[in-house]
Parts: C-alpha cells; sequence; structure tokens
C-alpha cells in the first residue's frame, strides 16, 4: 500500500496531455487538464508535510525522468522513478519521499522546459552560504559566509584546513540567531602557514538539521619566491637574463644580479613584479660584455615587508666575435694589349713595335680550335695574346686556340720590343658557327 500523498502526471505530447492529480488514497478528487504548447507536469506545484510523499507517473509513452535541480535534500524516490539528469523512460509509475521542509524545485531531463516545485512545510534546516576569505595575512586570514536560520536558534562554524577533510581544524560554534532571514558569518583564522593553499566550508545546524556551504579556498602571503630559468638572445656582447617571480600577496621588486665571479659585483635595475600570487617570467638585458668570456648571474626577489628570495646561481659564456667582413672585391680589369698598363714608351729615339695578323679564321667558321699566326715590325719581339678579354699571357706564332664555344669570340695579341710594347695591338673578331 502506498503511502497517502499525491500524484503528477508527466504530460509529454505537445498539443494535448490528459493528466490526474490524486489527492491520496480514498481520494475521488481528479483533474483532467488539457494542455497546449510546451510539455509540462501537471500540476507542477504540491504542497505536503514532512515525511508525505508524491507519486510521479508517465503513461503517455514518450521518454520523461525527474531531475532534481535544488532543495534542502534530495528526496528518497523508489526504483521505479527514473531520477537523475539523463535518467529517461516511458510508462513508469512511483512514489519520492520527503522528510526535510523546504523547496524541492525538478525537471525532465530530456524537456527542461517542463519544471516543477514541491513544497514541504514546517521548520526547515538552515540556509548556508560558504563566502570568500579575506583580510589575508602569511599567518591569518578571516573566513565568511551567511546562514539563514529559518525561523529557528541556529549555530555556525567553519571547517578549514589544507584538504577538503579539513584536518586544520573547526571554528568554535557561535549563533546565528533565528530570525527569518540570511545573517553573515565570520571567524578569525591564525597560525596559518605561509604561501600555502587552505580549504574551508561554513557548516549551520539548527533543531530541523545541519545544513553545509561548498568548499572554498585561500592562498596565505608571504615571503616571494624567485627562480633563476636561463638565458636568451646571446652574442659576443649581450645577453638577456631570465627567471620567475611569485610575489605571493606583497607587492614585490626584483632584479638580477652579474658579474665574472659568483660574487657578482654588478646588479640591474629593481623592477615591479606587481601582488599577485602566480609565478611569472622576469627578464633583463645586459650589453657591453666581453666576448669569450663566462658570467655568473640569479635572479633575487624583495617584498615590500622585508621578505627576500635568492634564485640558483647560473653562468652563460659570450659568443667569439665576428672576424669583420671581407672588402668587397676590386674589380682590376686584367693588362690588355690594346691598353697596356701602364703603357711603356720606347726609348729616346727608338721605335714602337707594331703587331701584324698574317692568318685569321674567317669573320664566321665553323672551326672551333682556329689558328693564328702574327709577326712584329720589330725583329726578336715577343709577344701577348689574349682571348675574349681574358687575362694576358706570353704566346708565340702560330697559335692554335683551345676548342671554342659556338658564337662570337675576340682574339688580340701585342708585341713588346727593347722595353716597349704596342700601343695599337692587332685583333681579330669573329663568330663560331654551330654545323
Amino acid at each position: 500500500m502506498r503511502t497517502p500523498g499525491r500524484q503528477i502526471l508527466c504530460g509529454a505530447l505537445v498539443g494535448v496531455a490528459s493528466v490526474f492529480a490524486f489527492a491520496g488514497i480514498g481520494s475521488a478528487a481528479s483533474t483532467i487538464i488539457s494542455a497546449s504548447g510546451a510539455s509540462a507536469w501537471t500540476p507542477n506545484t504540491a504542497t505536503l508535510n514532512p515525511g508525505e510523499s508524491v507519486t510521479f507517473k508517465n503513461s503517455t509513452g514518450f521518454q520523461h525522468g525527474i531531475n532534481w535541480t535544488g532543495g534542502p535534500a534530495t528526496p528518497g524516490c523508489a526504483a521505479a522513478v527514473p531520477t537523475g539528469g539523463s535518467a529517461s523512460t516511458s510508462n513508469w509509475e512511483g512514489d519520492c519521499t520527503f522528510n526535510d521542509a523546504g523547496n524541492y524545485t525538478f525537471n525532465c531531463p530530456i524537456h527542461t522546459n517542463m519544471t516543477g516545485t514541491i513544497t514541504v512545510t514546517g521548520p526547515q534546516k538552515p540556509g548556508v552560504t560558504t563566502g570568500t576569505a579575506t583580510a589575508i595575512g602569511d599567518n591569518g586570514a578571516t573566513l565568511n559566509g551567511t546562514v539563514d536560520p529559518n525561523e529557528q536558534s541556529t549555530t555556525y562554524l567553519f571547517k578549514w584546513g589544507t584538504t577538503t577533510g579539513y584536518t586544520g581544524g573547526t571554528t568554535s560554534s557561535e549563533p546565528a540567531g533565528s530570525g527569518p532571514s540570511a545573517v553573515p558569518a565570520s571567524a578569525n583564522l591564525t597560525g596559518l602557514a605561509a604561501k600555502t593553499i587552505y580549504h574551508f566550508r561554513l557548516f549551520a545546524t539548527n533543531s530541523s538539521g545541519t545544513s553545509e556551504g561548498v568548499d572554498k579556498t585561500f592562498t596565505t602571503s608571504g615571503p616571494p619566491t624567485a627562480t633563476t630559468t636561463g638565458t636568451t638572445t646571446l652574442t659576443d656582447t649581450s645577453v638577456t637574463l631570465q627567471g620567475t617571480v611569485n610575489p605571493f600577496g606583497h607587492p614585490t621588486t626584483y632584479f638580477f644580479e652579474w658579474g665574472e665571479e659568483a660574487s657578482y659585483g654588478n646588479a640591474t635595475s629593481a623592477v615591479s613584479a606587481g601582488s599577485g600570487f602566480t609565478a611569472l617570467p622576469k627578464t633583463a638585458g645586459l650589453t657591453g660584455l666581453t666576448p669569450e668570456t663566462e658570467y655568473h648571474f640569479r635572479i633575487v626577489a624583495e617584498n615590500s615587508l622585508g621578505g627576500i628570495s635568492v634564485g640558483v646561481d647560473k653562468t652563460f659564456t659570450t659568443a667569439s666575435t665576428p672576424p669583420p667582413p671581407p672588402p668587397p672585391p676590386t674589380e682590376t680589369p686584367p693588362p690588355s694589349v690594346l691598353e697596356p698598363a701602364p703603357l711603356v714608351p720606347p726609348p729616346a729615339g727608338g721605335t714602337a713595335p707594331d703587331t701584324r695578323l698574317t692568318l685569321k679564321p674567317a669573320a664566321k667558321t665553323k672551326d672551333r680550335t682556329p689558328t693564328f699566326k702574327f709577326k712584329s715590325t720589330v725583329s726578336g719581339a715577343s709577344f701577348k695574346c689574349t682571348l675574349d678579354g681574358k687575362a694576358l699571357k706570353p704566346c708565340r706564332s702560330p697559335l692554335t686556340t683551345k676548342k671554342l664555344s659556338f658564337g662570337r669570340h675576340t682574339f688580340k695579341v701585342g708585341a713588346l720590343a727593347g722595353g716597349a710594347s704596342d700601343p695599337t695591338p692587332a685583333a681579330s673578331s669573329f663568330k663560331v658557327l654551330k654545323p
């Protein structure tokens, strides 16, 4: 036999749904409602006394379930009732019992617009909200929250610790009154460890039971943390030093010490690192260093209360000075029989030699190894030849060239005799044709 209660029918079909509400066993009262528009629970509200039950029923053939979205506690429901955020089925019926006073809200996990509220009358457990921690220092903090006594004499306390097991302790129980609305709740903690994350939660109790807020955290402040990390953009005379600084809640500055010895002897300018609780990268650039030299460095952080942190010593070695770039090549044209460099005039009373070609190829030829013959007007003269503007080389007549490429070529020859050179050397231009 069911516990006397009420029935709420899940209408799933958009358009029309037949819904029956029962006041309990032995009650013949019933209501038929035609629904239009979005699917709905009909009726979507009910008022109970603590310990009473509601019969939920879905006989539409469509899938629906019960998802509890709020309330002082989770109702106890029969196994036939599909509860949970994703539970759904069709053609089911079952009871849910409500023991704690308060408002219970619910919807269908598939059709979230199908919402409803069950109100259980009578005295309620306290309403509790865990707030944030304030006045956080190196060794203490103030915990905050609110408590709604729900018109019953209520007390509250905080549990705290470095884990959600709250092994740190419990604050003393304090009165929250017996009013109809929420009042502030707070507690001071001392003797905490610096730079540590703490968990805390607010609990409140009255004659209807105990309620608890959600877990919250805070981090105590403390001396900064400085970590030397490395270098970047290293050259022969410059480098960028790198590190990280966590101010841990106090206004903090940082700088780098550096030098050729572990005693440093030099320091960069102090720069603000802020006052947050996060380790952030910091840098400083050095210039004017000596090439091929080992240097020591470390980062140092200081806060406004005298806390100081020093990073580990690290070293870097500057690169070698790169050699200067070679001078741009100077284009010195090779000596030419056409324009001797310099032209050697004939001795006083003498005559400059004149050069003449006695054999040369035709202006157009298929001979890729032509032969040249030449002579001078001065007996015993020597000769220098050039082909296609290359460097002058001593030569003799006759001269047969190496195998030439197809195309145009120029041959020049000049005589040298009595310390003078031919100012007008002989030249021949010709074109080697393809077969």
